[in-house]
């Protein structure tokens, strides 16, 4: 995000920033899963990048090839310790909400 947000600044100053579908996948080598998010949310609850103003973790599992063992796990539920650094990261921040709100905007 480092390297990104100022290019994005460049084009657009002025809009607000979604982080989507961002994680890591159970066992990625050379990166613990529950480490890595709590680095990554950090950063995001830090609000160094003030444009941004929402994110969403890609929580899912597939299976990419004939064998179950090369399956990208990337779910809260699959690792206790990543649900932990969701809990105590986004769980005990006051800047993110717990539900979805929905504005209307008028289209001009």
């Amino acid at each position: 995000m480092d390297k990104v947000y100022p290019r994005l600044m460049k084009m657009s100053p002025k809009k607000p920033i979604i982080i989507a579908e961002f994680g890591v996948t159970q066992g990625y080598p050379g990166k613990d899963q529950s480490l890595w998010a709590e680095e990554a949310l950090t950063n995001i609850l830090k609000s160094q990048w003030s444009n941004v103003i929402g994110f969403s973790w890609w929580n899912g599992e597939w299976q990419n090839d004939d064998s179950p063992k090369n399956n990208s796990v990337m779910s809260l539920e699959a690792n206790p310790d990543l649900a932990k650094v969701f809990n105590n990261t986004i769980g005990k921040s006051p800047s993110v909400i717990e539900r979805v709100l929905f504005t209307q905007r008028k289209v001009t």
